[in-house]
């Protein structure tokens, strides 16, 4: 655990994230419920839904972070040094990643998925592959994209489909697309940071995501937008969407700093919350009534995810408080 505080956190940014911690545990707490629409679970495929949005606003906001952090560890002790140290954090997150994966196997709250590769192992693995990309310029890097997101579709289509497709978070043929989403991601930053007047990051930020969300949808009709198959109009559905709602963040939150901090607590801490979270959810499944979770009534599934939304914000709370942060 580390100090929270930092001179140079960005508003909106924490509060995006926070949210997307919000929603992933919401989420997580809803799939396995029932009467709760399937508009409100993972989307069959094809198919884009409300919880498929969970994944790539953690990737936007890991490659709004990524270009600024190697910079930071660049100038501290050197570009190798850096990189081998992002490399080393990228590398811990797959195998924290791991372990929770197979916690989640062994409790039974993987509802009903395969287990092996889940959101972490995702991130740390696209983070991973990116890594050495990050030193190219923003042009060259959603060139760069442009051809993972070929390789995948050709590989996808030829042969490994069902391996992808049998995994929650796409296992690693499914990395390349992930990876190309967060060259994009860190490519819009890169812009992002390059503006120095609110209304212009605002414009940068909307623009760019109903232009990328906009551009996923026109190809839907030969790549079918599925989170199921990581296919490239899903991650520009998903990327669209996510820099459209972090534009809105940016709208609220620059101009009104003193809205949300509860929230932004959360997203300064996301790591240690997406930990609690996962053994909140443990707890709440404990119970081996099917009334109490899978066959809950609406008024008890409400219930339990105002209890769980509720002790993440206090306990995002408590460690902010007390100035503490879990990172690698």
């Amino acid at each position: 655990m580390e100090n929270s505080s930092a001179p140079d956190r960005i508003r909106s940014l924490d509060g995006f994230r926070g949210a997307a911690i919000l929603l992933m545990a919401a989420g997580d707490l809803l799939a396995g419920v029932h009467w709760v629409p399937d508009a409100l679970k993972h989307a069959p495929d094809p198919g884009f839904s409300l919880a498929d949005l969970v994944a790539p606003m953690f990737l936007v906001a890991i490659g709004f972070t990524a270009g600024r952090s190697l910079e930071r560890r660049t100038a501290a002790m050197g570009r190798g040094p850096a990189l081998a140290r992002l490399a080393v954090r990228d590398l811990a997150l797959i195998g924290i990643g791991a372990i929770f994966s197979a916690g989640q196997a062994i409790a039974g709250t993987d509802n009903g998925t395969d287990p092996v590769w889940g959101v972490l192992q995702a991130l740390g693995a696209a983070s991973l592959l990116i890594l050495p990309l990050l030193l190219l310029p923003a042009w060259a890097r959603v060139l760069a994209s442009a051809g993972l997101f070929a390789l995948f579709q050709v590989l996808s289509d030829r042969l490994f489909l069902g391996a992808i497709v049998s995994q929650l978070h796409n296992g690693l043929v499914g990395v390349l697309s992930w990876a190309a989403m967060l060259l994009l991601a860190t490519a819009a930053a890169d812009l992002y940071f390059q503006l120095s007047s609110y209304a212009a990051r605002a414009g940068w930020l909307l623009g760019a995501g109903a232009a990328a969300g906009l551009l996923g949808g026109l190809l839907h009709g030969w790549i079918p937008v599925s989170k199921m198959r990581a296919s490239p109009t899903y991650m520009l559905v998903g990327l669209g969407v996510s820099l459209f709602v972090l534009g809105l963040f940016h709208l609220v939150q620059e101009a009104r700093p003193a809205w949300f901090p509860r929230l932004r607590a959360v997203g300064r801490n996301p790591l240690a919350l997406y930990v609690a979270h996962l053994l909140l959810l443990g707890l709440l499944r404990i119970p081996p009534w099917d009334a109490w979770y899978a066959g809950a009534p609406a008024w008890l599934t409400v219930l339990q995810a105002a209890a769980l939304v509720a002790a993440i914000l206090g306990l995002a709370a408590l460690l902010e408080r007390k100035g503490l942060a879990l990172k690698l």
